[in-house]
């Protein structure tokens, strides 16, 4: 497989691929897994559409909403000249904007935030709901939180992630996380964790935009959000995420470091169940490309049903 124009931005570390070469949608996926096979260090995929007009469109590969990648796709626009640029993305109902000021971009959206609890073994966790992607926050005080906290650190986390999102009933969302948080209403720590249903795949991500509006929805006041919430990253930066209009579609903005590392083609690219391993639980080699038949190692397979409770 061959790629003529391949980007590979790092918003505040989650390392993002930005597909210039016009993808049919029915491809996306094929694609995505195998630019993530071939670039290990690569947590999502978006794909570049161009309307007629010249209107510009970012499709993430699963269809989900992604703050990072909205963010990224503002800075390859940008052409290294500070300025808004505004475009469409999956999974948000209305344009966004990402503002590109030197090496920040920040992403201006209106969007829909709605929160909800859901009992988990028997506490309560808030479940942030937001326009392409779904985010259950859990925080020190939840008796399950240190267990999360050890066994999502691990390599086999599909059994304590996944398993999660679905008792959690947000598994079926287009993309859904589990957000380990600390910290009081101004600065914030997480651990994102996020599931792409389309894509089946699970990445503990090195930062996480949506993530990061979800830990501050769940857990600053309105006079933090509206100054502003820092939210430290596992990549060892940080966003900030703030709120600067109310009402049913508040004004989000996430402001954070933006870098592209690599424009340029990429060839020869292909398939390795082995490098996805973790990644995914139940792979289908055929269905993706060529597969590397000098892979090794079996399989991430789902786990059996008995092996999902947590207590």
């Amino acid at each position: 497989m061959d790629i003529q124009r391949l980007v590979i931005a790092s918003p505040s570390g989650n390392i993002t691929a930005i597909v210039l070469d016009e993808t049919p949608r029915d491809k996306l996926h094929e694609v995505g897994l195998t630019i993530q096979s071939s670039y290990p260090s690569v947590e999502q995929v978006l794909f570049v559409e161009r309307g007629p007009d010249n209107t510009v469109h970012g499709q993430m590969a699963g269809g989900e909403f992604c703050g990072n990648a909205a963010r990224a796709l503002g800075a390859l626009l940008a052409e290294g000249k500070d300025g808004d640029y505004a475009f469409t993305m999956s999974g948000a109902d209305e344009p966004v904007t990402a503002r590109v000021f030197g090496d920040q971009a920040t992403l201006i959206t209106k969007m829909a935030v709605s929160r909800t609890t859901a009992d988990f073994y028997g506490a309560n966790v808030d479940v942030i709901h937001l326009e392409g992607i779904t985010h259950a926050v859990m925080t020190p005080e939840h008796p399950l939180y240190t267990f999360f906290k050890e066994n999502a650190a691990r390599p086999d986390r599909w059994q304590t992630i996944v398993h999660a999102l679905e008792d959690l009933k947000i598994k079926e969302k287009p993309a859904s996380g589990l957000i380990l948080a600390e910290g009081n209403g101004d600065a914030l720590t997480i651990s994102p964790y996020v599931y792409v249903r389309a894509n089946n795949t699970l990445y503990p991500e090195q930062a996480c935009a949506s993530g990061s509006i979800a830990a501050a929805f769940a857990m600053s006041s309105a006079e933090c959000l509206a100054r502003g919430t820092l939210v430290a990253q596992p990549s060892g930066e940080s966003l900030t995420v703030s709120v600067k209009s109310n009402g049913t579609k508040p004004e989000i903005q996430v402001a954070g470091k933006m870098a592209i590392v690599y424009d340029g083609p990429a060839y020869a690219m292909e398939y390795s169940e082995t490098a996805l391993q973790g990644r995914h639980g139940e792979p289908e080699p055929s269905s993706v490309g060529a597969r590397n038949e000098n892979a090794s190692g079996p399989a991430h397979a789902r786990p059996q049903p008995e092996h999902r409770r947590f207590g």
